[in-house]
């Protein structure tokens, strides 16, 4: 019987008018439509917290919603040392400058080079860098860690020579110097970390590790601590 009514459709169906089986296929197009319809609001209902009884899913914690990744924002900060001693060196890749940590610094000692690259011109007041051993970007000297003399340095910053094991290298001061000609009595702290002034004349101040030799600002000082990369 269900057979025969099934044909019987078929044959109603078949035998409707154009309009009418219009008419009927929008009517299952729409039903067809509201089903699926139907079931994407189900889909984003469970998806917004609701379990399969219906009930609410537990909230999350805020803070456990956001997770940080703590060694992406360690990467990403300043070193943490801020002052460095021969004892408490910089995390690289920052270098320790007169008791700094400090990262945008360069190597601008001529006598690093070791390739055969023709030296480039730079503006007045500036001094060419050295990376791998070869000519780089011409900087302001205020950024340079190692320097072979002071000739670049502004005309009223201080020259400070930091005594080393085997030669001496040079930093441009910060600011302006504090007095005229220098002395280390007026320039207190302007080795930084654990170096002491060991000497001064001019326009040039001399650092070295803490040991004087008991000789005082007047003494020879030992080797001080310049951390090269």
């Amino acid at each position: 019987m269900q057979e025969v009514c099934n044909r019987c459709r078929m044959l109603d169906f078949a035998h409707m008018q154009r309009p009418q089986r219009a008419a009927w296929h929008r009517k299952i197009n729409l039903f067809r439509a509201a089903s699926v319809l139907t079931l994407l609001l189900l889909g984003c209902t469970s998806a917004a917290g609701f379990d399969g009884a219906g009930g609410a899913a537990p909230k999350e914690d805020a803070s456990s919603a956001q997770p940080t990744d703590s060694g992406a924002e360690d990467a990403e900060a300043e070193p943490p040392l801020v002052e460095c001693t021969n004892e408490h060196r910089c995390p690289r890749p920052a270098i320790c400058v007169l008791g700094k940590c400090k990262t945008d610094v360069k190597d601008c000692r001529a006598s690093a080079i070791r390739c055969a690259n023709e030296r480039p011109a730079c503006a007045e007041g500036m001094i060419v860098s050295v990376e791998d051993n070869c000519w780089a970007d011409c900087v302001d000297p205020s950024l340079c860690y190692a320097l072979d003399d002071c000739a670049t340095c502004a005309a009223n910053a201080a020259c400070i020579e930091v005594l080393g094991p085997f030669e001496s290298n040079f930093v441009c001061g910060e600011g302006a110097r504090a007095c005229d000609p220098l002395t280390c009595e007026c320039s207190p702290g302007i080795c930084g970390g654990d170096l002491v002034c060991v000497r001064a004349s001019g326009n040039t101040v001399t650092c070295g590790a803490g040991d004087t030799g008991g000789g005082g600002a007047a003494g020879g000082g030992a080797a001080g601590t310049m951390a090269f990369p």
